[in-house]
């Protein structure tokens, strides 16, 4: 897998340098601002090029692989973002920039692939001069105190200290009752799976405290190689049974006592499986033992009624990676068509929000004696004048600006930006200029004044609406606040009473 991991870097960084010029006047034009994964442009465009043709004509590849190249939804989209430029090369832009970040992913993933593969709880001041002291169950604990020291004099000296306070303490009787309570304990639960103390085949319990007591163990055994001190078996050599015994010290606060316990520990009992492992087991130690001096281990190629042979486990991670590289390269693509949806969102919103001013301008310049193509004119001039940050409705309004020094008929440029801007104010506005050029209205000013007043009216409701989404989403922090003054509120009271 590290081979065919390392053939695909090498190849990928071949294909790069080879076709690092192509498309390279394409590429010249491009800002590294915009398009921070230019270099791999060229890349992308001759693979672009080169599975162009296989995409269309090989049936076998699904309809969706197919729709995330060629969306004709993100076609539109992106011929209305870029007014006036080129809409094959607007195109064939978004899809160098869609596959040259999958490359770039699924190069990473590649990469990474190869290189894969080679509370302490203080006292509480009670009354002014009592602490509370952990119960005998508890650890031993400590508070900070401040002291006040007053002299005949009457000064007064304040000194802080660290006060110490031990656990309750128990009394002999109680002390022996817990001990009771552990012997008890351990007589129930040692011996774990164990049928019988005379038949120890598995592990003991041998627990280093008792629990819900502050009863400490501490065991030790007569032969600590075949039952430690865990209370772990190692009967594996045992050949036959053998009779441990095992002492456990309890001990609480400042007593102890002493628990001796005896158990027969059994020879171990193998499985054919077992055996066979421990055949095997028992043959590396020879081979490792009688090549000790040659270069090279040479392992058994077979044990008694078994024969053997051996295989590397290897590591899937690589795999695994390259696989997550393929996934993210193919997640990329729907990425990026999202990026366009949500710049066409944004292009709505603005042009929507520039519609009031629009109209209302064209209404004065008509009324001061323009014609309409000439206010069209001016208002466009007006914007590549003012210069600034691009805005979306004047760029519309400059292509067709274009379109009539071209020789387009005025109605017909009106209509077409209607058509490419694709919201229904401008709709109504193209075609309301159309209408008055091909047929004339006595009443054109009058509707396009109703029409100036209906757009301000659909501001207010856009502004209203937007306001009226932000208190919503304002609503959450509110209530955590509400919350918080009435924490601060509520603790002093609270405390108050209980003092």
């Amino acid at each position: 897998m590290t081979i065919i991991l390392g053939i695909i870097i090498i190849l990928f960084s071949f294909l790069a340098l080879s076709v690092r010029n192509y498309e390279k006047e394409l590429v010249g034009t491009l800002s590294k601002k915009d398009h921070p994964l230019l270099f791999l442009y060229p890349l992308a465009f001759f693979l672009q090029d080169k599975a162009g043709g296989f995409l269309k004509k090989n049936k076998i590849i699904p309809v969706s692989a197919k729709k995330s190249f060629a969306n004709q939804e993100i076609k539109d989209k992106l011929k209305a973002l870029y007014v006036g430029e080129n809409a094959e090369k607007t195109v064939r832009i978004h899809r160098g920039k869609m596959l040259a970040l999958a490359l770039l992913l699924f190069l990473l993933f590649d990469a990474m692939a190869f290189f894969g593969s080679i509370n302490k709880e203080g006292g509480k001041l009670i009354e002014g001069r009592y602490l509370q002291r952990p119960s005998w169950k508890e650890e031993d604990t400590s508070a900070t105190l401040t002291a006040l020291m007053k002299d005949a004099a009457g000064r007064l000296l304040h000194k802080e200290l660290e006060v110490p306070v031990s656990t309750e303490s128990l009394t002999g009787e109680e002390i022996e009752k817990e001990f009771d309570k552990g012997i008890a304990y351990l007589d129930k639960n040692i011996l774990k799976e164990n049928k019988s103390a005379d038949s120890i085949n598995s592990s003991l319990y041998f627990p280093k405290s008792i629990p819900d007591t502050k009863i400490k163990v501490n065991w030790s055994g007569n032969d600590t190689k075949v039952l430690g001190n865990d209370g772990s078996i190692h009967n594996e050599e045992l050949k036959e049974k053998e009779l441990i015994e095992v002492t456990a010290k309890l001990t609480l606060q400042d007593r102890s006592i002493i628990l001796t316990r005896a158990f027969i520990v059994q020879p171990k009992a193998y499985t054919e499986e077992e055996n066979a492992v421990k055949e095997l087991k028992d043959a590396l130690k020879e081979k490792d033992k009688d090549s000790r001096y040659e270069k090279r281990l040479s392992l058994p190629e077979g044990i008694p009624g078994y024969a053997v042979s051996w295989q590397e486990e290897k590591n899937n991670g690589a795999v695994k990676l390259f696989l997550l590289g393929l996934l993210a390269a193919g997640l990329s693509i729907p990425l990026t068509n999202r990026e366009v949806s949500i710049k066409a969102e944004k292009r709505n919103k603005e042009l929507l929000l520039d519609y009031p001013g629009i109209i209302n301008k064209f209404l004065l310049l008509v009324n001061a004696g323009m014609s309409i193509s000439n206010a069209w004119i001016k208002i466009a001039e007006d914007y590549w004048k003012k210069g600034g940050d691009k805005k979306y409705a004047f760029e519309e309004m400059a292509y067709t600006v274009k379109e009539l020094k071209m020789g387009v008929s005025e109605s017909t440029a009106y209509e077409e930006f209607g058509r490419r801007v694709k919201l229904m104010p401008y709709l109504r506005f193209s075609t309301l200029l159309a209408q008055n050029i091909q047929k004339g209205s006595p009443d054109f000013i009058r509707i396009l004044e109703a029409e100036t007043l209906k757009a301000f009216e659909e501001r207010k409701e856009a502004a209203k609406k937007a306001g009226e989404e932000a208190g919503t989403k304002l609503l959450i922090p509110m209530v955590i606040m509400l919350a918080l003054v009435m924490v601060i509120i509520l603790v002093p009271a609270m405390s108050s009473f209980q003092l």
